[in-house]
């Protein structure tokens, strides 16, 4: 079964570091979505990779839709992220990170909500 709450709580992980490393204008290791690469992936991605979309098939296609569209936002919240500059952040940028950050959160939301009786894959 899926556990979307994991996803929830690594992206949450995650933009708190950066965030604080924002505020500190500190140093922040950026991490890859784990798409196109399997170095330097972040939690979720690792997980996410080695899981899920593996499995896509095996999911009904309105869950497999929104499971893709997961996938395009976690990786455009990494490209995004990793512009950000800690130590002289640009706004907008960083307006634009959390923007897509809180469309993640509710892609994942609807997701939860849509694996709800559907049996374990």
């Amino acid at each position: 079964m899926v556990d979307v709450r994991f996803y929830m709580a690594q992206h949450e992980l995650y933009i708190k570091r950066l965030k604080r490393a924002i505020e500190s204008r500190g140093d922040f290791a950026h991490k890859e979505c784990c798409r196109d690469t399997k170095e330097n992936c972040c939690a979720f991605g690792q997980t996410f990779y080695r899981d899920i979309m593996p499995n896509l098939e095996d999911f009904p296609e309105p869950i497999r839709e929104v499971i893709l569209q997961v996938e395009k936002v976690h990786c455009e919240f990494h490209e995004i992220g990793k512009q950000i500059d800690t130590e002289n952040p640009d706004e907008a940028l960083v307006k634009e990170m959390q923007d897509t950050s809180l469309t993640l959160y509710q892609l994942l939301m609807r997701l939860e909500r849509m694996l709800i009786g559907v049996k374990k894959v």
